[in-house]
């Protein structure tokens, strides 16, 4: 997955932006980019997945989805 816009932020963090994603966390643990601060945000996800188990979908531009790499190991 490609994403549509990739911006440098303060502190080597990066933010990596998506018309369309998964899950925001399958684009940060299959990244071989993946340091601390290393971001995803999507506009829509089609398999997203929270706490517990709970899975849900999102229509285009109906929310933003992050996911972030705060002490990847």
């Amino acid at each position: 997955m490609v994403a549509t816009t990739q911006i440098n932020l303060k502190n080597g963090w990066q933010l990596h932006s998506y018309d369309t994603a998964s899950s925001t966390s399958d684009i940060l643990f299959t990244s071989p980019e993946l340091t601390e601060g290393f971001a995803a945000l999507a506009r829509q996800q089609t398999a997203g997945r929270g706490r517990r188990g709970a899975q849900w979908s999102s229509q285009p531009n109906d929310g933003m989805y992050l996911s972030v790499a705060l002490c990847p190991t």
